[in-house]
């Protein structure tokens, strides 16, 4: 059991790398007037919020193991896509200044791949 703690966290630690890495890329090459930085970190960090929680709820990481199949990878795709639809909802009730809906799917979308990539050189 304790194994299985270990390998949950560190699968946790690498998307959270994967997603601070793509983040960083989208705040370099990206230009949006009126955005300061904390706007920036404050929907990257809500939209994050979002999409581990919904891994968290479709029990993502109880799942994707070393030899995972293609209903895991699926379920990955799903629960990010979850949680970038639940991030557009919270952001545009709760923020005053917020992603739009092209530049939020590019960062699901990148930080997806990246994370199955890490998973596929694992």
């Amino acid at each position: 059991m304790k194994f299985a703690f270990r390998r949950r966290f560190m699968l946790i630690a690498v998307d959270i790398l994967c997603w601070t890495a793509v983040c960083s890329v989208f705040n370099i090459i990206t230009v949006m007037p009126g955005y300061t930085n904390v706007d920036h970190l404050l929907n990257e960090s809500v939209l994050l919020l979002c999409i581990m929680a919904a891994r968290l709820l479709l029990r993502v990481y109880s799942s994707i193991w070393r030899y995972a199949g293609y209903i895991e990878y699926l379920e990955l795709v799903a629960a990010d896509f979850l949680g970038g639809c639940v991030y557009l909802m919270l952001s545009r009730i709760i923020m005053t200044r917020y992603f739009g809906i092209w530049h939020s799917v590019a960062i699901v979308a990148t930080t997806t791949l990246a994370v199955l990539c890490t998973r596929f050189i694992y």
